[in-house]
């Protein structure tokens, strides 16, 4: 097989799991309980450490509408 056709499967997988478990994760940092938004794609690719959460937005909860 070659790198190119790896390359795609790879491309092709990851975009199944993204359709499946969306676009972003919501990960929270167990020390202190903020949540963050994490990409999907950035966990598959190259997993995620609790020093990376800093760099991604704070996960903001929608608020119903009454």
């Amino acid at each position: 097989m070659t790198m190119a056709a790896s390359d795609e499967r790879r491309e092709r997988a990851i975009q199944k799991l993204i359709a499946r478990f969306g676009e972003f994760k919501k990960v929270v940092r167990m020390r202190t309980g903020v949540a963050y938004k994490v990409p999907t794609r950035h966990i598959l690719e190259k997993g995620i450490r609790e020093q990376d959460l800093d760099q991604y937005p704070r996960w903001e909860e929608e608020k119903a509408a009454f």
